[in-house]
């Protein structure tokens, strides 16, 4: 896939989303997968596809996971199956599609990834949120991330419960 941009998106950019939206068993379902610019080409960072079933051992919830994707010099796109509870509509889970460019990246790297995000988001039909994050603070906590996600009356994300948020 090409985009106006320039930046060109590995086919498998699609398939994978596809997959993510259409899950049949639970343990196989893709729960977030982080995506970056080489070569221009927009494709999976280092193969980092994260399953339930890799989160269930490896003891991580995949809010965490997606934390520690977040580093200070580097830009990525990362595509996140969030689930949170909330106080009268229960169990809610939604895409969460995220451009990272960390505080101390290139203004080089932050312009790739700026003038490419619409050529990865062409692949992503009906991401119900989409954001930009710059700062470790927008994911310090999770009442932050659903702050971020403009989401109120959360009570848990990922089954962990939010402290003192809206």
């Amino acid at each position: 896939m090409s985009a106006a941009s320039g930046m060109l998106v590995a086919d498998r950019v699609k398939t994978l989303y596809d997959k993510m939206k259409v899950a049949s068993n639970k343990e196989e379902r893709i729960r977030l997968i982080v995506f970056s610019i080489k070569d221009n080409m927009i494709d999976v960072h280092e193969d980092k596809i994260y399953k339930q079933c890799d989160l269930d051992c490896s003891k991580i919830d995949c809010f965490d996971q997606f934390k520690n994707h977040l580093c200070a010099k580097q830009s990525l796109y990362l595509l996140y199956d969030c689930h949170f509870e909330k106080k009268e509509l229960g169990t809610q889970e939604d895409l969460v599609f995220a451009m990272w460019n960390g505080p101390e990246t290139s203004i080089k790297n932050r312009m790739t990834y700026c003038s490419s995000v619409s050529a990865i988001k062409k692949c992503f039909p009906g991401i119900k949120h989409d954001i930009e994050m710059t700062d470790f603070d927008e994911a310090a906590t999770r009442a932050n991330f659903m702050e971020k996600l403009n989401v109120t009356d959360v009570t848990s994300v990922e089954g962990k419960p939010l402290r003192g948020c809206m």
